[in-house]
């Protein structure tokens, strides 16, 4: 067998031009390689010599799947694609015998993916689908399965015996942990599920954001597929995870809302600790900052993550291997606060110029690469070399030839290759075939045992004084399943700080009413469901579709030192807003969702700004927050000395949690209203309080008219409290309700006395400022009112119709012909058409939030036209509604059919 050189010693562009040549003989010479020469030099050869630990014949497995015609999206991970096999050689070898491993359990038009070797190298974990059946519905098709062969006894099993329990959903990307039990990815979602149940809806599996599929969430099983329960509570897809040196779980994240990018994030083996590692700001770091994302994470023999990184959609179904620095990097040229790199984080660990924005890449692409454990450089890797099509010829990837405009790319033609990257040598060990390529690849070979990680062994809230023994209790109880987040400045964003700062957070110099973040919003996703279970009319969604349905679990007032710390529910998605006195969101929209385990305590330093750069979401990679807390015993400037810091670096809020500690069903409890009780000035009369409450309506008395939005759950407070706003529930009635205040003749008014295109007796008119509040439904979408599209859309002005009536303004257009000339009738004059006239009227409201919504709340604001028309409680049910995107409905089930 000839080892083929890597060239070196060359300029660079006289390197590329030899690699592009001889990957193309090379390629051409497969055919004849193939059964012919010694394999010393291989891995597992029996002649490799005593140097190679390989060398007592370790199998290679491989799977090589379809190149579908259709495009290859990394959102869509549970499309079958058919036409795959799990292969078994008994080493890296072209001549050495092959086992068809998955051919032993289904034939016919089966699909596989996923390769995992255990640390020993003695099983080896994959995914495999059945044969999908015909005719049949997609909720009827077989699922995918998580298997394991055993290497030493030639056995395959299923990991999850039992035929139904095997079928509940859809299982892929499986990983060993070092306790023995198993992580993967898996639209199972019984945790997900059982909360519907408390929520009084079915137990379905949550769509992903887009709507097209079940979401992804990580799972952990034990070996004999039992013990199965979720870790994760993306709102999308979290799938790809490994295993890291030091135990922890390194994943992809489909960060749908608002980014649709896939990240890396990382979690503990029982989902604590669940943050964003790497990539957010990363997605154009791609062949001249195109898109790129972040795939089939996994672990070099000296600890370094590698990823393949790929375009969210691809024809070729690879990209670049890359390996990431983590631990200096949170992007690509974005350095941890600890780090003074100036980046690339990103380093390609393969031996050619990959462009994977380039369907005739010079480097070609890869789809699979697995390093060798065994103190060399080797790795096996799938290489779709460069290939030009020209003159119905295939040619290599010289400069010429690329530059031709009448270049294409052929079919990608994956081979496998073992490359040695210290010898700079790369031998072929398996010649692929047209339209397919080798999506995994491993070898049973021993590898280094990460550290084990156990359960709960994170959440040491209580021994380091966080939180008590009795409130740890009360929130890992079944019952309850809550968690605790803490922010330490809500006014420090990405490191920098107001300059009033100092004078907020000491209550004897600003009262609470100076300062700007009064309350903490925590908000929900709510679960999307599968069409067969529920399929809500477009109109449902409001304006901003890409909002989706949220509900808001509770308020919690922020401290003057901008801390804030408050139970939460668990095992939830969850997104947090600061707002201001009046319920408005000040900043904007926070874009990621997050999860806690029960009994785990969060900490944030401060907030982020969503185009920022900065390093936020991992908490090392942060600065130190602004707010350092006192040491313990310490009483805080300007506030009553009774409370104290009860440990070093407490914050207020940690302060007065702790002075409540002993009371576990008061302390840190989330409100459905916004209310605030000064507890910190020191002698002196304390801040006015504030309370906004959805008792605070003209028309809460009146049940049979109104109902609040918050259910009973919220009232003492749960975590399975839910506000949830409906548009037609709980705002149209605003307009409705008959008020004292607006009686200009004695008897109470409506806003839609004014605010409507008929007098009282029925006479037609120009609704006041050409704005319509009635509960008509609009004829153009069946579900969402007159109201509620005078509110959101830029609107046509009203006008009068000259016989007594009112329309929408139109004017006459010219009828043009294809080449954009008037159409002439036969007296050579040009023809009209009637058209509306253009939008003329802004929207009033904005689905961005209530302070993009200034055409609304700027009326009601004192010595304006609108000055006490409606109640402190209504414009703060307005504003939460608006802030969460304004939605028509927030619960599907309540929403009509489509």
């Amino acid at each position: 067998m000839k080892i083929y050189s890597l060239s070196a010693g060359k300029t660079k562009q006289a390197r590329l031009k030899t690699k592009a040549v001889l990957a193309f003989v090379l390629s051409l010479m497969l055919a004849t390689l193939y059964g012919c020469g010694s394999d010393e030099r291989l891995p597992g050869s029996e002649t490799a010599g005593e140097s190679d630990p390989l060398a007592a014949g370790t199998p290679m497995f491989y799977v090589q799947r379809l190149i579908s015609e259709e495009t290859d999206q990394l959102n869509d991970p549970l499309r079958f694609v058919g036409s795959a096999r799990l292969m078994m050689k008994e080493r890296a070898s072209q001549n050495a015998k092959e086992t068809n491993l998955s051919g032993r359990v289904y034939s016919g038009n089966y699909d596989v993916r996923d390769l995992d070797v255990s640390s020993d190298g003695q099983f080896v974990l994959f995914s495999m689908r059945a044969p999908q059946l015909e005719n049949a519905d997609e909720e009827e098709q077989p699922t995918w399965n998580i298997w394991e062969y055993d290497v030493e006894n030639d056995a395959l099993r299923r990991v999850i015996p039992d035929d139904i329990t095997a079928e509940r959903g859809h299982d892929i990307t499986p990983r060993y942990l070092p306790t023995g039990d198993i992580v993967f990815a898996s639209t199972r979602q019984q945790k997900t599920r059982a909360v519907l149940l408390d929520e009084g809806k079915p137990a379905f599996a949550n769509r992903e954001e887009s709507g097209r599929q079940a979401a992804l969430s990580l799972h952990v099983m034990e070996e004999d597929g039992s013990s199965i329960r979720q870790i994760t509570f993306n709102m999308s897809h979290d799938f790809y995870p490994v295993v890291t040196l030091d135990g922890r779980i390194v994943y992809s994240r489909w960060d749908r809302y608002a980014r649709n990018a896939v990240s890396l994030y990382r979690t503990n083996a029982d989902g604590t600790g669940n943050e964003l590692l790497y990539g957010l700001h990363s997605h154009d770091s791609g062949h001249n900052d195109s898109d790129l994302h972040f795939v089939k994470a996994d672990i070099l023999p000296d600890g370094s993550l590698y990823v393949l990184a790929r375009p969210m959609n691809s024809t070729s179904n690879g990209g670049d291997f890359i390996t990431i620095d983590v631990d200096s990097y949170i992007d690509n040229y974005t350095p941890t606060a600890t780090t003074n790199g100036n980046g690339p984080a990103q380093t390609s660990i393969t031996d050619h110029v990959v462009e994977t924005d380039n369907p005739l890449s010079p480097g070609g692409y890869y789809s699979a690469y697995f390093a060798l454990w065994d103190d060399t450089s080797r790795a096996l890797t799938s290489w779709n070399q460069c290939r030009v099509h020209l003159d119905s010829k295939t040619l290599p990837c010289l400069a010429d030839n690329l530059d031709d405009p009448a270049a294409t790319a052929p079919a990608p033609m994956y081979n496998v290759w073992m490359v040695d990257y210290d010898n700079k040598t790369q031998v072929p060990v398996l010649k692929g075939e047209p339209g397919f390529y080798f999506s995994d690849l491993a070898m049973a070979a021993p590898k280094e045992v990460p550290q084990p990680y156990y359960d709960d062994d994170s959440l040491t809230g209580v021994t380091d004084g966080k939180i008590s023994a009795a409130t740890y209790i009360e929130l890992k109880d079944a019952q309850n399943e809550e968690a605790v987040i803490h922010i330490r400045n809500v006014y420090e964003t990405d490191g920098w700080v107001h300059a009033s700062y100092p004078n907020w957070s000491n209550p004897s110099v600003s009262n609470a009413e100076d300062r700007p973040a009064r309350f903490l919003r925590v908000i929900k996703g709510a679960y999307e469901p599968p069409r067969n279970v529920k399929q809500p009319a477009n109109g449902s969604f409001g304006l901003s579709n890409t909002q989706r349905m949220k509900e808001i679990i509770g308020y919690a007032p922020i401290e003057p030192d901008g801390s804030v710390k408050v139970r939460v529910p668990a095992n939830v998605p969850l997104m947090i807003s600061v707002t201001d006195k009046d319920g408005k969101r000040l900043n904007g929209r926070h874009q990621n969702w997050i999860s806690l385990r029960p009994g785990e305590v969060l900490e944030c330093k401060g907030c982020h700004s969503r185009n920022s750069t900065a390093p936020h979401g991992r908490y090392d990679a942060q600065a130190d927050s602004t707010n350092q807390g006192l040491p313990a015993g310490s009483s805080y400037p300007g506030a009553d000395p009774a409370i104290t810091a009860p440990f070093d670096y407490a914050t207020m809020a940690e302060a007065k949690a702790a002075a409540t500690m002993d009371r576990p069903e008061d302390s840190m409890i989330l409100n459905p209203d916004l209310i605030y009780v000064d507890t910190w000035r020191a002698g002196s009369t304390p801040d006015a309080s504030l309370m906004l409450q959805y008792s605070d309506m003209l028309s809460s008395a009146d049940t049979s008219f109104y109902t609040a939005p918050a259910n009973t759950n919220c009232s003492p407070w749960n975590a399975r409290c839910r506000i949830t706003i409906h548009y037609q529930e709980h705002i149209q009635p605003l307009w409705e309700y008959p008020r004292d205040n607006l009686a200009s003749d004695g008897n109470p008014a409506t806003c839609i006395r004014c605010h409507n295109r008929t007098t009282g007796s029925g006479n037609p008119r120009i609704p006041s400022a050409n704005l319509e509040l009635t509960g008509e439904v609009d004829g153009t979408n069946g579900v969402r009112n007159r109201a509620y599209i005078d509110l959101f859309f830029a609107d046509v002005e009203m006008v009068a119709d000259g016989s007594g009536g009112v329309t929408d303004c139109t004017q006459e257009e010219p009828r043009l012909d294809e080449n954009g000339d008037p159409v002439l009738d036969d007296m050579n004059n040009p023809i009209t058409d009637t058209v509306l006239c253009p939008p003329t009227l802004a929207p009033v409201m904005s689905s961005a939030g209530a302070m993009s919504s200034p055409g609304f709340f700027d009326k009601f604001e004192a010595g304006a036209s609108h000055d006490g028309y409606m109640t402190p409680g209504e414009l703060r049910l307005i504003a939460e509604w608006l802030d969460i995107g304004g939605q028509y409905y927030n619960n599907h089930f309540d929403a009509p059919d489509n």
